[in-house]
């Protein structure tokens, strides 16, 4: 699907719905990658009561040489937050997550809307090279206000899907993980009347 964005490029993404949802997850693909291939996982997710929403980079970003640099990086941050807005109308607990690079946007938009997640799994890790410092603050800032679940490294092939058979264990992780921040989100103080 498109949806058109506040940078002027229309934002490819996916959702895969739930029968009886407990919890949204925005997922932000690693650099180069799309949803599609993110498929299986997000099945498999779907069917354990998760809706799904992957964002997709705009051409214009997944073609540039080094994603770190501005203004492409602001443009998935703006990307990203729009699809938020999208994943969290539901009021559903809205968990993000982030494979490779996506780990940096997901972690970034928490930092900037910390309201709009209950959550944050990284899997693999981020590109290695030094980031501005106002990147690794976000990453910190994020990671001590949110659950947090870290996962080791997901497929790096991009020519291959995300293959749900090869991530089992992953997805037992994150249905846990999904669980436990739900049942936070439905026995705080705001829920419980205080």
């Amino acid at each position: 699907m498109l949806l058109p964005s506040a940078v002027g490029r229309p934002i490819h993404f996916r959702r895969w719905r739930a029968a009886q949802p407990i919890a949204a997850l925005v997922l932000f693909p690693g650099a180069g990658e799309e949803p599609e291939q993110y498929q299986e996982l997000a099945e498999a997710l779907s069917a354990r009561d998760t809706i799904v929403w992957a964002a997709g980079c705009t051409a214009d970003v997944a073609d540039h040489a080094d994603p770190f640099d501005q203004p492409p990086f602001d443009q998935l941050l703006a990307a990203g937050e729009r699809l938020v807005e999208l994943a969290t109308r539901q009021g559903l607990p809205t968990i993000f997550a982030g494979h490779g690079f996506g780990g940096f946007v997901a972690s970034s938009i928490a930092w900037r809307s910390p309201q709009a997640c209950d959550g944050i799994i990284l899997a693999g890790r981020p590109p290695v090279r030094p980031v501005a410092q106002s990147t690794a603050n976000s990453l910190r800032r994020s990671a001590h206000s949110h659950p947090q679940l870290r996962l080791p490294a997901l497929p790096a092939d991009r020519r291959q899907p995300v293959n749900a058979a090869m991530t089992v264990r992953a997805i037992g992780q994150i249905e846990q993980f999904v669980r436990h921040v739900a049942a936070l989100r439905h026995t705080t103080p705001q829920s419980l009347g205080a």
